[in-house]
């Protein structure tokens, strides 16, 4: 009889004081994230400006630093970075492209009104100096180069 009892308290409490292991599902159009980072090259006290880009496959990461005046590529594979100097001194670069047509990166450099050119591959650099001040630069899938003017007011194609 006392196993009985014991056995009845038991169930009892089971079914109505213990509460059932929740399961946390992740619904099938979600996906686990994970995150790397990268420490990039400069000094810890430095507040500077980037913007970033990636290549079309994603296996280069180009961004410009605006206060040491570079463009550095990151190769997320290999974890190496590559920097180049701007030629135009104190340019403030701030906006940066991939040209997926050519392999190449048009950036604008808001001090100096200028668009300009990086073909990573021979390390050449192109410039042109342009009559406005263009704020943001875009490369369509014809590899034709757009850019808008710091007002806003237009969108510009450059032939």
């Amino acid at each position: 009889m006392r196993t009985l009892i014991i056995c009845s308290v038991l169930v009892f409490v089971f079914l109505f004081y213990i509460k059932p292991i929740e399961v946390v599902a992740i619904p099938s159009h979600q996906s686990t994230v994970l995150i790397k980072s990268w420490a990039l090259p400069m000094p810890s006290n430095q507040n500077s400006g980037f913007a970033v880009t990636s290549s079309f496959s994603g296996n280069e990461i180009y961004y410009v630093d605006s206060n040491s005046n570079t463009i550095g590529r990151l190769a997320p594979t290999t974890n190496l970075i590559t920097e180049w100097n701007i030629p135009t001194a104190n340019s403030l670069p701030t906006s940066i492209k991939f040209d997926a047509t050519t392999g190449s990166v048009y950036f604008i450099e808001s001090n100096s009104n200028t668009i300009g050119r990086l073909v990573p591959f021979s390390n050449a650099f192109t410039e042109w100096n342009l009559q406005e001040k263009p704020s943001d630069i875009e490369i369509d899938s014809a590899g034709n180069i757009h850019y808008i003017d710091e007002n806003g007011t237009k969108i510009v194609r450059m032939d």
